[in-house]
């Protein structure tokens, strides 16, 4: 019987070929326009956050903000002015505290994990959303909810550059303009248009 044989590296050839065809024939049977499921990304329940919006508002934005507004302030009753400002490295440290839990409770907000709810027993003004709504808007202007929120940072931060260099007037100046961004997101989020009032 004739066999015919091949040089050695002609037949290693040969082989390494049947190999990755094998290799390759399930890529290849595959359809060229289907993508392989991807599962969507899901935050480690140790990185679920632990609040709601509404507790974050009500323990961290809320009270950051206010102390930051009302650390400048003037008193005029019948026995004169009483003038109410940061004095001491102590008074500085605090507001600092207060700008730091501001721009941290931003990131918080943007997680996409984090929930709006309500207490059972929370009264509700009819010129506010329902938590529900609020929801529904957030889901629906993604891009304002983020730059609302990117905004409050960026002011928050120029507050606390002003309390680095403990300038009183620089810092009285920034104050407005944190409130504004607090105000445009209030009036998309929370407050209803009047004609839904």
């Amino acid at each position: 019987m004739f066999r015919k044989s091949f040089p050695l590296p002609i037949a290693l050839l040969i082989v390494l070929l049947i190999v990755l065809s094998a290799a390759l024939l399930p890529v290849v049977a595959q359809p060229a326009n289907e993508a392989p499921p991807v599962a969507p990304p899901t935050l480690p329940v140790a990185l679920l956050p632990a609040v709601s919006i509404n507790e974050l508002m009500s323990d961290t934005i809320n009270p950051s903000a206010r102390a930051l507004w009302r650390a400048v302030s003037y008193t005029v009753t019948a026995e004169g002015v009483t003038e109410t400002m940061p004095e001491t490295d102590e008074d500085w440290q605090q507001l600092r505290a207060h700008g730091d839990a501001l721009v941290k409770a931003g990131a918080t907000l943007l997680l996409p994990a984090l929930t709006v709810s309500a207490a059972p027993t929370e009264e509700r003004p009819d010129f506010q959303f329902t938590p529900a709504e609020i929801a529904q808007l957030m889901q629906q202007n993604k891009v304002a909810w983020t730059d609302n929120v990117r905004n409050m940072q960026t002011a928050t931060l120029q507050i606390l550059a002003t309390i680095e260099k403990r300038d009183m007037q620089a810092y009285i100046e920034a104050g407005p303009a944190l409130n504004a961004t607090c105000e445009s997101c209030h009036a998309q989020f929370w407050y209803k248009p009047q004609d839904m009032r």
